[in-house]
């Protein structure tokens, strides 16, 4: 009996203190019924007040909806273009692989030598077919758009890319600046119309001892029998990585 005047102190506090808070915050129905809860000590009237502030309202949805468009807006279009310049990335280095492959076996044939052209080497290669009507993207910052197959030696590859090259051109030298140039659209047609847009084709150089570089990492003074080049990175497509 001693003890059941501070227990209802307690209470009365309890209820005083939580019941002046919560009539401040919400409405006067749902401050009844936590009330009456509290009052006869019913244990759901919390989870009753929990559950009732839980949920979201459709104006809540409505801006995360809008937050994640906003988002999607951004995102998925980077997205989308780092797996196609991977893609391509790809491509190119299977074509790189397999013209310094091709090189190797004219090499081991016994008939690499300073008259060597392209030419010579394309026949060791695994492509599709000879491509003559395609127009396929000139490499980046070109002062043209465009490359006809028509006019020059083309083959189409597996992958979808198609390669160009001289077929008149020759090492002219057996030194490590003696080099052939081939160029490799990787979807094989003219991408955006444009001279630095996406898809580009890439610009090579490979060397008579076997190294391949872009127009932008050749060696100074880079030539073969038709000129002689020095490194232009203005000319690598943004794209392509090593």
């Amino acid at each position: 009996m001693k003890n059941k005047p501070k227990a209802l102190k307690y209470k009365k506090c309890y209820k005083f203190t939580f019941s002046k808070v919560f009539k401040k915050l919400f409405d006067n129905a749902l401050y009844e019924q936590f009330n009456q809860g509290i009052r006869y000590n019913r244990p759901g009237a919390l989870a009753m007040v929990r559950n009732r502030f839980n949920a979201f309202t459709i104006a809540e949805l409505l801006i995360a909806l809008v937050i994640l468009a906003v988002i999607a807006t951004f995102t998925i279009p980077k997205v989308l273009s780092s797996q196609q310049n991977s893609s391509w990335n790809a491509s190119t280095k299977e074509i790189m692989a397999a013209v310094t492959n091709a090189r190797s076996i004219l090499q081991a044939n016994g008939l690499l030598n300073a008259n060597t052209r392209m030419a010579d080497i394309t026949p060791y290669l695994n492509y599709v077919s000879v491509d003559t009507t395609s127009v396929i993207d000139q490499q980046y910052n070109a002062a043209t758009v465009s490359l006809d197959c028509s006019t020059a030696s083309c083959l189409k590859f597996a992958n979808g890319g198609v390669m160009r090259y001289s077929a008149n051109a020759y090492f002219a030298g057996t030194d490590t600046t003696n080099a052939l140039w081939f160029e490799f659209d990787p979807d094989g047609r003219v991408t955006d119309g444009t001279t630095n847009g996406a898809g580009k084709a890439i610009n090579f150089r490979i060397y008579y001892n076997g190294k391949v570089r872009t127009r932008g990492t050749i060696d100074m003074q880079t030539c073969n029998s038709a000129v002689c080049l020095d490194p232009d990175t203005t000319y690598d497509a943004p794209w392509f990585s090593w």
